[in-house]
Parts: structure tokens; sequence; C-alpha cells
């Protein structure tokens, strides 16, 4: 009922005391059919708070169960209308993400960005970037990217102080705007570009 009631999450700790919801014991990895009914169930009776849906939804997610997760996510969204908080819009876009429908993962990611606090925003941001980048039709000879896109690309970027743009002379005498790395873009990509060692080559 804990679980149920959104108070632990799906990656128990040894704290809780609750093996059955850790890795290692199958019948709680594996959601069935049944189960998944069961929410369909108390949605349609108003049962079940927003903790909870969400918990369940993440485990779908951790677990590729992307299709049943994003037929659950849009009938809460049609029956509730409006969340009580912004990370369902959130969770939603990664599902949406993860079945490459760009469009709509953008929208949703839109939409929390409204509603969350700032503080809670970066990784929003990122995710959003990056589905308005797979949005656009990629062609290997003529690259190219929608201008309000770039524009939408190039805040996001700023706002998470990841770059600086400033213009400057170009070598043709005119004018124009240059990205710079901030050393926290620096860090980010270097996190991000960078392989990693395997646990097997560590200990050689």
């Amino acid at each position: 009922m804990q679980f149920l009631r959104g108070e632990v999450s799906i990656d128990a700790v040894e704290d809780y005391g609750m093996w059955e919801l850790g890795d290692g014991f199958i019948g709680y990895n594996v959601l069935r059919k049944d189960d998944l009914a069961k929410y369909y169930r108390g949605l349609a009776v108003g049962f079940g708070s927003e903790k909870m849906y969400l918990t369940m939804l993440n485990n779908q997610i951790k677990y590729g169960r992307l299709g049943e997760a994003r037929e659950f996510f849009d009938a809460w969204q049609k029956k509730w209308g409006t969340f009580d908080t912004a990370e369902p819009y959130k969770t939603g876009g990664i599902i949406y993400a993860h079945l490459f429908q760009q469009e709509k993962a953008a929208s949703l990611f839109h939409k929390y960005l409204e509603l969350a606090p700032e503080k809670l925003a970066g990784e929003a941001h990122l995710l959003l970037a990056r589905s308005l980048l797979l949005q656009q039709d990629k062609s290997p000879y003529e690259p190219d990217i929608d201008h309000e896109i770039f524009k939408t690309v190039r805040i996001q970027l700023m706002a998470l102080q990841y770059v600086e743009v400033q213009p400057l002379n170009t070598t043709r005498a005119s004018t124009a705007l240059f990205w710079r790395l901030t050393q926290t873009g620096h860090a980010q990509l270097m996190r991000i570009r960078t392989v990693k060692k395997s646990p097997e080559s560590s200990a050689t």
C-alpha cells in the first residue's frame, strides 16, 4: 500500500524493509496486464493520486513498456483534464520522446516549463531542445533547420548557462553572432560525450 500511495519509489532501498519492491523480485518487476487494468478501473472511478500514477508510469518507462505507458498517460490526461503539478507533463513528454513522437513530446515539455519552478526546469530545457531538433526533416545532402526552432534551442542553452552568444566582427568586415561554450557548458559536454571506463577495465 505504501507503493500504491506513492510513498516509496520503484527503486526501493534496504531502509524500507520492502525487499519485494527490489530488482531481485521478478513478481514486482513484471507488471501484468490484469495489474494494469486495476489502474484503469481506479482511474475511471476517481481513485488514485497523481503520485501513485507517476510511480507506475516511471516503472513502465524503466522496463520499456512504452506503448502501455503512453496509453495510460493519454487516458489519465483525458480523465483529469489538468494535473495537480507540472510533473506529469514531463513524464508524458519523456514517454512520447522515447516513442519518437517529438512534436507531442515538445508540447508536453513546453507545458511543464510553463508550470514548473525555474529551479526544476534544467532537465526539461534539454529534453525540449532535443525534441525540437529531432522534429526537423534531415537530409544528408541538404542539412537545414527551421530558424525559429534554432533560436529556441539557442535560448534554452543560454538559459542553462551552457553557451554565451555575442556579436563579433567577421573576417569579411561584417558582424555575426558567435557562440562560446561557458565553463558549465564545457563540463556538461565532457560529461555526456566522453567514453566511460567499464568496470572490467577499471579492475585490470
